[in-house]
């Protein structure tokens, strides 16, 4: 009896040992849309980092650190995108925050996180001074003016006569129409005319008639997704305009569109492209349902470099994570990765070609 005593206590001995011995998973913080008009964003980034996350921790290697993520739902909100970036670093007290989604939420979010000296690695979110000297943020989306490059070179061959702008008063679709100009700009190209237009405006029957008075040829429609984009679309063509039409990379991703793509019948548009695998495209679909979008490689791969960080530098303080991070260089599922003195992603290979919406599909110009 004495000896199966002992046996037991040497057994819990060993158990105590071992569970004091293995170290305590890295908090990781996540922003993303889950809910709301940018739902489509958020919840398939979330999802790619999920994967890259269980891929990460079923690693066996020496100074592999594991991971949990916590998840903050900002529903498609300034205010909530703001209210969890402060919980994540004031509450939580993460070193790193991965995401948000997307360019509206990713311009909140910089500010607020440089502030509290909490990582911010965005991978769908860009603007020219996003990372301006903000030592703890991070971009991997390119450039605008990189993204529109195909579909400048769409509008620039087409040899216009006449051309109108119309612009949504985003940071995101801003910054799309401002690669176009310098592109048209560069080819000594002036626009006829470049008119701005509400977030959620309804209306576009008074502009469109005006651009058939004046026989403008060619518009481009640099609209918001979630109902703007539709409606100049269906008025276009209720008012029988005949112009040809080029907008963004909104029309994959507008939820009317999605639903109905004939909508955007005739459409000249940019999409960004992946360099990810088909295995890993394959498994992403499996496991959310829908196919991957660009800004899914670029989201596993997110993680992965948080924890190329981690394993490179040890669980150090922001500051010195931050400076690690800005010398990481590796290939992913998303393409080579190095960031340049301003912490935004150095853009080596093509990431983006203009599609031509045609029976209801996106068929390749470029």
């Amino acid at each position: 009896m004495i000896k199966i005593l002992k046996l037991i206590a040497t057994i819990l001995l060993v158990l105590k040992s071992e569970a004091i011995a293995a170290p305590e998973k890295i908090k990781i913080g996540g922003v993303f849309s889950l809910s709301g008009w940018a739902a489509i964003g958020g919840t398939a980034e979330s999802t790619a980092v999920k994967m890259a996350i269980e891929d990460i921790n079923q690693q066996e290697c020496e100074n592999c650190p594991k991971f949990e993520l916590i998840l903050e739902d900002n529903q498609s909100e300034f205010r909530q995108t703001a209210a969890a970036i402060q919980k994540l670093a004031n509450i939580d007290k993460v070193k790193f925050i991965i995401g948000p989604n997307w360019t509206e939420f990713s311009e909140v979010a910089a500010p607020l996180c440089n502030a509290n000296k909490v990582i911010m690695l965005t991978v769908s979110g860009f603007t020219k001074t996003m990372t301006l000297d903000r030592e703890y943020v991070f971009t991997t989306e390119p450039s605008h003016e990189v993204m529109v490059k195909p579909l400048s070179e769409q509008i620039i061959k087409a040899n216009h006569k006449k051309i109108a702008l119309i612009t949504s008063v985003t940071s995101y679709f801003g910054g799309l129409s401002d690669g176009v100009r310098d592109h048209l700009k560069e080819a000594n190209i002036k626009l006829f005319s470049d008119e701005n237009a509400l977030p959620d405006q309804a209306d576009f029957r008074s502009y469109i008639t005006r651009l058939k008075a004046a026989k403008v040829d060619a518009v481009i429609a640099m609209l918001s997704e979630g109902g703007t984009l539709v409606n100049f679309l269906k008025q276009s063509r209720e008012l029988q305009l005949s112009a040809r039409i080029y907008t963004s990379n909104a029309v994959l991703f507008d939820p009317i569109i999605t639903k109905e793509p004939k909508i955007a019948e005739g459409t000249t548009f940019f999409n960004l492209l992946t360099m990810a695998t088909p295995e890993f495209m394959s498994r992403f679909e499996k496991v959310y349902g829908s196919p991957a979008s660009d800004a899914i490689p670029r989201a596993y791969d997110g993680m992965f470099l948080i924890a190329e960080t981690y394993r490179s530098c040890g669980d150090v303080d922001t500051l010195e994570l931050a400076k690690c991070l800005k010398k990481i260089d590796v290939r992913k599922q998303s393409g080579h990765i190095t960031f340049d003195d301003n912490n935004m992603v150095k853009v080596e290979e093509k990431v983006s070609s203009a599609f031509i919406m045609k029976d209801g599909k996106a068929e390749l110009l470029n």
